[in-house]
């Protein structure tokens, strides 16, 4: 396969659309990625370069940039989407900002037990606060995801995580250090309750 795709990279420009497709969903080399992200022009070709789990985050941003919104949707998709892609779509006041709005909400709050932890901690370091609020009141994240909002500097962030209602031991260890005297006392009494879990 990798030598059928090699050799249909290189033949690139003589492809039609649906060869194009095929070589953008399922190329494997960054190289080759690169070369039809700098080249291709198609919508359908792009989205299929946007889907490619080997498509590297530096270059989802740029198809997200320059594509339109169904390519953003795929690249916002994509498991190796980046925080600056997450933000970026988030903060547009575009058609597609309205979409990632939900798109990223709805997975940083999926309470299922299989959610994407990887997305999780990228939404940790979102410049949104409502991203990481919705991480923290995620009953669903785990321990090291919770701990990466515990000492974050937005007080409805913290109130959301000491009032999960399936927050961590250590978690709630490291809010009874928090400043805020409403978030520590928040940590101390679910601690003196233990209302908490532990891995």
């Amino acid at each position: 396969m990798k030598r059928y795709v090699r050799a249909s990279v290189n033949l690139y420009g003589d492809q039609n659309d649906t060869d194009r497709f095929l070589i953008a969903r399922d190329t494997p080399t960054v190289r080759d990625i690169r070369d039809i992200a700098n080249t291709e022009t198609e919508s359908i070709v792009l989205m299929a370069l946007a889907s490619n789990p080997n498509t590297p985050a530096d270059v989802l941003l740029e198809l997200a940039r320059k594509g339109n919104d169904s390519v953003a949707k795929y690249a916002l998709r994509n498991p190796n989407a980046s925080i600056e892609l997450i933000d970026e779509l988030f903060g547009s006041s575009l058609a597609i900002g309205k979409y990632a709005k939900e798109y990223i909400l709805r997975e940083a709050s999926d309470s299922n037990m299989g959610v994407d932890q990887n997305f999780l901690k990228k939404c940790t370091q979102s410049r949104y606060p409502r991203i990481r609020g919705t991480v923290a009141s995620n009953p669903a994240a785990h321990e090291d995801v919770q701990l990466l909002l515990a000492n974050d500097s937005n007080y409805e962030v913290l109130w959301n995580l000491v009032n999960n209602i399936l927050v961590y031991k250590r978690c709630l260890e490291e809010l009874t250090r928090n400043p805020d005297e409403d978030i520590r006392s928040q940590a101390e009494k679910r601690l003196a309750e233990e209302d908490y879990i532990t891995p």
